[in-house]
């Protein structure tokens, strides 16, 4: 297996001591970075190229045979082949993802060298505090779609913050000092956790790492990136002479350098004169204390209990209204903002009478963000119905709780918190209303899920994991339901294509056989009276490949030059084959030699009978092409003049006729269409698709 040593892999401590370069290889560019003109953190600077060097020959060393020895372990098909995915991944990727995530790192240190004073403007940093945004840009996150991804990174550069907030704390006062700033944020600096993780990933972006091996990567950085950032460090703070042990204040005080000194604090009094600069910069987060007076900022007040945090919580779980509105009514297309939390948890700390004002911990701000955007990538799902939005809205206290009691609720995506959430959300997806909610058997069965979190989730998440096993029961029955209903409506469907294709090849046969002729009115009444139906029998029972079709067709053609007098032409030659196909229809004897007698005697003596064809206007080919393209899944929304609005589910197409049978959401046939009567709603607006498998990104519209 791999090996860790920290002594291997960056300076000896005896060399550090005495203060000479360590006897490792340089490259051109080593060579170029240090012939290049200083600046206040080109030390800095240096040895944390030459630590991300040792770093990443440290990971390109182990991190193959570290993916290749995850995969022997886990016990998943699925998980074993995305890691032997991963390692193909970093094997040709490697080069250029080292490259992008060395340049972007290093590139940080630009943002903290100062300009020249008469250069600055309003670009130039003040001492403004850090603002901690309460969107998803203040949380680090990158992209909605990996926010399970961003959220994992999210939380392992949390705890690297804080098992190397000293090394941090040191890096920062030497920027402090080289810069002349007076306030710093350690989460922002060019080498803490948060900022090696987002250059990271962004490098994973950049070489463009295929999705099923995204997740093998966050292990890869977790293990040879923030597990080894204690000898990174150390490597980076080797070229930073020490402090010297005097007194801070006084050298700031005796003429030292102005922007270092202590601040006089409004009330008077002045802090520890031993507190670190850096420290004394925590974040500060912009907080309206008219609208939240019992709650405020982290360190403005004592902070908030999370036992009282929990029951107040709890409370609007299980009694979720505000104002006498319902917490679902907020927003149904958006989670609860973090601030309308805060002012729901304010409004039950003054019901319980507290009076004075306590503080929330970032802890909690975070996860109030974190579980908000959660569900804000769920409810702003245009294929959730508006009343299942307001229903799922009314997991997000239960949710929230949960992820304060457990932070795996947010960290891993196979919780059952999370895998309750996500599959109640999914098995809701294109569901409409049949008839009213209260007589609809899924909204019941939602609701029913939804009830048992709200009302039994106390300080046990097993609840999730019961909720959970009754809700895939309770899928697992619809879908049923609805394959069989499906099996049905298909069979019924194929039986009734398979007569509108001999009705079609009837009616085929019949027009071409009489072609131009002007027949007797009585002939045109027998071909397309009993003799059709004679030849829809003879289509249905035997086939359009078979003898008795063949027989009836040379027949039709018969009977039609008798009709039309033309030479040769004799009933007595056709008469046989008309007489089987009779019978096959199911005429006895002597009423399918009846018909034909009453043929015979009527030839001659009515007026001629003339087809008359029909028109229509033919859509455009780029609306015949969308509809060739749509596959079965299709979801399609039908906006009839005089008809209510309805979605549908393309079933099955019959390419042979050209017709496409739709299903409702349970199953039912919701109606069937042409190919081209399709193509021209497309095209006039009448029909839309909302989803399916080859479904345009946005609805087509005239």
């Amino acid at each position: 297996m791999y090996t860790s040593s920290h002594k291997t892999l960056f300076t000896a401590p005896e060399t550090r001591a005495e203060g000479r370069a360590p006897a490792f290889p340089w490259t051109d560019a080593d060579n170029v970075m240090a012939d290049a003109p200083p600046d206040r953190l080109a030390t800095l600077r240096t040895h944390a190229r030459r630590a991300l060097r040792y770093l990443l020959n440290y990971m390109n060393a182990n991190a193959e045979q570290f993916l290749q020895g995850l995969a022997m372990k886990t016990p998943s098909k699925v998980e074993k082949a995305d890691l032997h995915m991963a390692a193909r991944e970093w094997q040709i990727k490697r080069p250029r993802l080292e490259e992008a995530f060395t340049t972007a790192v290093l590139a940080e240190f630009d943002q903290f060298v100062p300009a020249p004073a008469d250069a600055r403007g309003a670009g130039a940093k003040t001492d403004a505090p850090f603002e901690l945004a309460l969107e998803p840009k203040g949380l680090g996150l990158v992209q909605d779609e990996r926010l399970e991804e961003s959220i994992a990174v999210e939380n392992l550069a949390t705890r690297a913050l804080a098992d190397h907030r000293e090394a941090l704390l040191a890096i920062g006062r030497h920027i402090l000092q080289q810069t002349g700033q007076r306030r710093l944020d350690p989460t922002t600096l060019p080498l803490a956790p948060a900022v090696l993780g987002r250059h990271f990933f962004a490098a994973v972006n950049a070489v463009e790492v295929i999705p099923d091996a995204r997740s093998a990567f966050v292990k890869l950085f977790a293990r040879f990136v923030l597990d080894e950032l204690r000898p990174f460090y150390a490597e980076c703070m080797s070229g930073i002479e020490p402090e010297p042990e005097e007194d801070a204040g006084d050298e700031a005080t005796d003429g030292g350098d102005s922007s270092l000194a202590l601040e006089e604090l409004p009330t008077g009094a002045r802090p520890d004169e031993e507190l670190d600069p850096l420290a004394q910069a925590a974040p500060e987060i912009l907080w309206d204390i008219t609208r939240t007076p019992l709650l405020a900022a982290p360190g403005k007040a004592m902070a908030l209990p999370r036992s009282v945090l929990d029951d107040v919580l709890l409370g609007l779980q299980r009694a979720p209204v505000e104002g006498g509105k319902s917490l679902a009514n907020l927003n149904p297309k958006a989670g609860i903002l973090p601030f309308e939390v805060f002012e729901l948890v304010n409004g039950a700390l003054e019901e319980l009478g507290h009076q004075k004002p306590m503080a929330l911990t970032l802890e909690v701000i975070e996860a109030v963000n974190l579980v908000r955007l959660l569900f804000d990538r769920v409810l702003r799902d245009q294929r959730l119905a508006q009343p299942v939005r307001r229903l799922l809205r009314l997991l997000q206290i239960p949710v929230l709780r949960a992820a304060l009691r457990d932070p795996e609720v947010l960290s891993s995506a196979a919780n059952p918190v999370r895998v309750f959430f996500a599959e109640l959300a999914e098995a809701a997806i294109d569901w409409t209303p049949q008839g009213e909610l209260a007589s609809d058997a899924f909204f019941r069965t939602l609701q029913h899920a939804v009830g048992r979190i709200v009302t039994g989730y106390g300080a046990d998440a097993s609840v999730f994991t019961g909720a959970l096993g009754e809700l895939r029961a309770a899928v697992r029955s619809r879908e049923a339901r609805i394959r069989l209903l499906e099996q049905h409506t298909l069979i019924a469907e194929i039986g009734r294509m398979e007569r509108e294709t001999a009705r079609a090849a009837v009616a085929r046969a019949v027009t071409a056989a009489l072609g131009d002729a002007a027949l007797p009115r009585v002939v045109g009444d027998f071909l397309r009276g009993a003799w059709s139906d004679a030849l829809f029998v003879i289509f249905l029972q035997h086939g359009i490949d078979s003898a008795e079709w063949t027989d009836a067709l040379r027949t039709t053609t018969g009977l039609v030059a008798v009709a039309a007098k033309r030479p040769g032409a004799d009933l007595a030659a056709v008469a046989p084959g008309a007489l089987r196909s009779l019978r096959i229809f199911g005429f006895g004897e002597d009423e399918a030699a009846a018909e034909l007698r009453g043929l015979e005697q009527a030839l001659g003596s009515s007026r001629p009978l003339t087809p008359t064809p029909r028109e229509r206007v033919e859509p455009t080919e780029e609306y015949l092409h969308l509809v060739d393209k749509l596959a079965p899944d299709t979801w399609i929304e039908f906006r009839l003049s005089g008809h209510a609005t309805v979605r549908a589910r393309l079933l099955t197409k019959f390419p042979k006729t050209g017709e496409f049978v739709f299903v409702t959401g349970e199953g039912g046939k919701a109606g069937n269409w042409e190919r081209a009567d399709l193509a021209a709603a497309l095209q006039t607006g009448e029909a839309i698709v909302i989803a399916g498998p080859n479904a345009p990104s946005t609805p087509r519209r005239p």
